[in-house]
C-alpha cells in the first residue's frame, strides 16, 4: 500500500483530481465510484464496481477519453 500512497501524493502534486474511496466492494462504494465517474475525477482509487455477474475493487481507476454511460 506504500506504494500506492506515494503514487497519489505524486498525482496530487500534479493537480489531478482524485477520488479516495475505501474499497470495501458495499453498496455505499459502488454508489460513490460511480458519482466519482459522474463528477470526472482523473483518478478514483480503490474504487468498487459491481453487475449482476460480478463484484471487484480496483487500486487505481484512470479516466480516458471517451464515452460511456456516466458522461463523455
Amino acid at each position: 500500500m506504500l506504494y500506492e500512497e506515494v503514487r497519489i501524493k505524486k498525482l496530487k502534486k500534479q493537480r489531478f483530481q482524485i477520488a479516495e474511496l475505501e474499497g470495501k466492494q458495499n453498496e455505499s462504494d459502488y454508489k460513490a465510484t460511480k458519482k466519482a465517474i459522474s463528477d470526472g475525477y482523473d483518478f478514483i482509487w480503490q474504487g468498487s464496481l459491481t453487475n449482476e455477474e460480478m463484484r471487484s475493487s480496483a487500486d487505481l481507476l484512470i479516466k480516458i477519453l471517451g464515452s460511456s454511460s456516466f458522461k463523455d
